[in-house]
């Protein structure tokens, strides 16, 4: 199956760059990222930014309010054929990226660029070298985070949250 990723959700104040590798059925079905009931990113959020309301915010108000806090979304690969939603059914050969260059040179602001999980970090690392971008020029960091996928459930959710809060670092800094 042909997968597609997502336009970017970011502003111009985006400091940090929370990279995916590629939406999963669920989210595809939904047109929104980390979609699935059981993907830890939303709680995650909601908890690193303090988004303790006593209602649910709808989407849109999700993604605002990542944006004002300086966080972007977007995914490596721009499509590829997968069967399913996990990473490893990715056909690499087959995987396109997302034009990263342009979209970095045009955030000033960026810090950091925090890939979830694994198959986004190794992607974007190969993304790295075949279009030639070289972030430390930048003093932009690169972190892999473990992956919130709930195919990835070795690791409790109190522990992806606290690999999680090394966002915060960036979040609570001056650009």
């Amino acid at each position: 199956m042909l997968a597609n990723s997502f336009s970017a959700e970011l502003n111009e104040h985006c400091r940090v760059l929370i990279l995916g590798s590629m939406p999963g059925i669920v989210s595809m079905n939904e047109a929104q990222y980390y979609a699935h009931a059981r993907n830890a990113f939303w709680p995650i959020m909601r908890s690193l930014l303090g988004m303790n309301e006593s209602t649910e915010l709808t989407y849109q108000q999700r993604l605002q309010r990542l944006k004002q806090q300086g966080i972007g979304l977007w995914d490596v690969y721009r499509q590829c054929y997968r069967e399913g939603s996990l990473d490893s059914a990715i056909e690499i050969k087959t995987a396109e990226f997302n034009a990263m260059s342009e979209l970095i040179e045009a955030l000033p602001n960026l810090q950091c660029i925090a890939c979830n999980g694994q198959a986004a970090g190794k992607a974007f690392k190969r993304l790295c070298k075949e279009q030639g971008i070289t972030l430390e020029l930048r003093g932009i960091e690169t972190i892999i985070l473990p992956s919130t996928s709930p195919a990835y459930a070795a690791m409790p959710f109190e522990k992806k949250l606290n690999e999680w809060q090394a966002l915060n670092h960036f979040l609570t800094r001056e650009s």
